[in-house]
């Protein structure tokens, strides 16, 4: 199977296709998205991921197209349930605002460097949908539009980042048993890596485990792992070792497009 049968399937359905390059977090994937509505939030689906899935269980280029339409369809009604018109309101732009990281990219949109060398923080709007999310990055014009200044809106999202964050305690082969090693995300551990931004989060968490400094591992773009640093420890020696275990896992288990760096960073208080 390859992207043009599935797109002539579509085309024989009576819909028009849009194809466009992607750059999700710093790697370049095919979108395809179907073209019948002016709806600002419209599903682009991954084409290589689909195809791949497609073949893993033997479906048909008019089965992977009747699929598509079927979960473009379900994210019209639910955009009209939700009154969403081509360009958001600002209320409800302001309450689907949020801040996510990723590896350092050339994107043109709003973006800023964090104190983690190789990671960016960007803005994005995360709308709640059937068992999924629909997301799109913030460019600068989508802002003016609805008379919201830069400054505005990273606040707006930084608080609603805030009001998300989790922490809860993990176990992992990669480390000792005696090891203690904590999740960082937001609630619905989607995009959540960002939460170890919070500065007034993690020193809380810091303060409950009695510690001055905290390893952070950079899992991926939906989570981070912090590990306490203890008076008798050797931090930069565990730094060291973690760096080498978060390239080992990106390698062998992370997807591509949802690695940070393949290296550990150290906070301290």
């Amino acid at each position: 199977m390859n992207k043009k049968e599935i797109i002539d399937e579509l085309h024989k359905m009576g819909y028009e296709v849009k194809e466009e390059t992607l750059v999700k977090n710093g790697v370049n994937v095919l979108g395809v998205s179907i073209i019948d509505s002016d709806r600002f939030m419209i599903p682009v689906f991954h084409i290589d991921d689909i195809i791949k899935k497609a073949e893993s269980i033997g479906a048909t280029a008019r089965a992977v197209a009747e699929e598509m339409l079927d979960i473009h369809n379900d994210a019209i009604r639910e955009s009209e349930e939700l009154d969403k018109p081509l360009l958001f309101s600002k209320e409800n732009f302001k309450k689907n605002l949020y801040v996510a990281v990723q590896k350092e990219s050339k994107e043109d949109i709003i973006k800023r460097k964090t104190e983690f060398e190789g990671i960016e923080k960007y803005l994005f709007l995360r709308i709640n949908a059937i068992e999924t999310f629909w997301t799109t990055k913030i460019k600068r014009g989508m802002l003016q539009n609805i008379d919201m200044a830069e400054s505005e809106a990273w606040e707006i999202a930084e608080e609603n980042l805030a009001k998300e964050i989790q922490i809860a305690r993990m176990t992992s082969p990669f480390v000792q048993e005696e090891k203690k090693m904590f999740i960082i995300s937001n609630k619905v551990m989607f995009r959540g890596a960002s939460a170890v931004l919070n500065r007034e989060a993690v020193k809380v968490f810091s303060e409950i485990e009695n510690v001055k400094r905290i390893i952070v591992i950079p899992s991926s773009i939906h989570e981070m792992i912090l590990i306490p640093c203890y008076e008798n420890e050797d931090v930069e020696e565990e730094l060291k070792r973690c760096s080498e275990i978060v390239e080992l896992v990106n390698e062998e288990k992370v997807d591509p497009t949802e690695r940070l760096t393949n290296r550990a960073y150290l906070i301290a208080f």
